[in-house]
């Protein structure tokens, strides 16, 4: 004989077959209300993240805007001094060729008004 049978013609170990022969309806009751307002804070929950979300989405369209036209700014500003740049050096070149002596006199005069420098 199996174990289930012997179980069930004993009669005190049968299981039950519905949970309400275990609990009163007023636990059921109270399980249910438990439920539905635990389902109701989630609700709650799930829209204030929703709304959470959309507030962030909004605050990141208008930096990532901002961000771009930043950067747009930046790499002109680059451009602007690199250009800068090359015509200083083909001015420095220029003015080498024409007064080398001019040239090397004003580079040992700032040399020797930059403060010392310490090596660590």
């Amino acid at each position: 004989m199996s174990r289930n049978q012997e179980h069930d013609e004993s009669g005190s170990n049968a299981p039950p077959e519905h949970i309400t022969q275990i609990l009163c309806r007023q636990d059921i009751e109270e399980v249910e209300r438990a439920q539905r307002d635990t389902a109701l804070r989630f609700e709650k929950t799930g829209e204030m993240v929703h709304n959470a979300n959309l507030i962030v989405g909004n605050h990141y369209a208008i930096l990532a805007e901002r961000l771009n036209d930043h950067t747009a700014v930046v790499l002109s500003l680059k451009t602007d001094m690199d250009a800068t740049y090359e015509r200083l050096k083909v001015i420095k070149r220029k003015m080498a060729a024409k007064h080398p002596e001019l040239i090397k006199k004003a580079e040992e005069e700032i040399i020797k008004a930059m403060p010392p420098h310490d090596d660590f």
